[in-house]
């Protein structure tokens, strides 16, 4: 199994952050001296776009409906109303755009299988909830699927960064832990090491 973290499209798409202005004497140049500089409208999109794409029942040759079968399952955590995909997308928007400091609210990892792996809907809850933990992100809003791809068993998890009270996670070591989250879902479902 391996983990990827998929970055916004555009290089440094979301991510960047300017300083609001020079810091005051005695003031920390850290604290406090971010702005956003993806607006809530691009946040908004950027969720409705990704949840959209990975929970998407069926895909055609355009990429759009009417095509074979994409989303074979999916599950979410974290939401306080939300129970179905597009609750998830409105209330995961509330709340990355509630939070005004700090870059992108939203993280995307996608955890792959070995060629032959197939991992059951309970493997697949699981490992999303091993991943979760193992990241710090157990409490923030997540969604997480499985498209219908048996030549290259993979899944999608969408993080919210934003916590219930406003408050944005750092992101710093958030590969580091997904990595170690890898190592406990191949020993607790005995999948091959890579």
């Amino acid at each position: 199994m391996i983990c990827h973290r998929i970055e916004p499209k555009g290089r440094g798409a979301g991510r960047g952050v300017s300083a609001a202005s020079p810091p005051m004497a005695g003031q920390s140049p850290a604290k406090g001296r971010c702005i956003v500089t993806q607006s809530a409208t691009a946040t908004r999109a950027r969720v409705a776009g990704l949840l959209a794409y990975i929970t998407a029942p069926t895909v055609g040759i355009d990429g759009h409906g009417d095509g074979e079968e994409k989303c074979v399952h999916w599950g979410a955590s974290g939401f306080d109303l939300a129970t179905s995909v597009g609750d998830h997308i409105a209330e995961m928007g509330d709340r990355a755009t509630s939070c005004r400091r700090g870059a992108d609210p939203i993280e995307h990892i996608v955890l792959s299988w070995r060629p032959g792996e197939i991992p059951t809907p309970e493997q697949i809850d699981e490992a999303a909830a091993i991943l979760l933990r193992e990241t710090g992100y157990e409490v923030h809003q997540a969604v997480w699927a499985l498209p219908a791809d048996r030549g290259h068993m993979h899944m999608h998890v969408v993080m919210n960064r934003v916590t219930h009270d406003g408050r944005m996670k750092p992101s710093g070591w958030l590969l580091n832990n997904a990595h170690r989250a890898v190592a406990h879902i191949e020993e607790a479902q005995r999948w091959s090491r890579e």
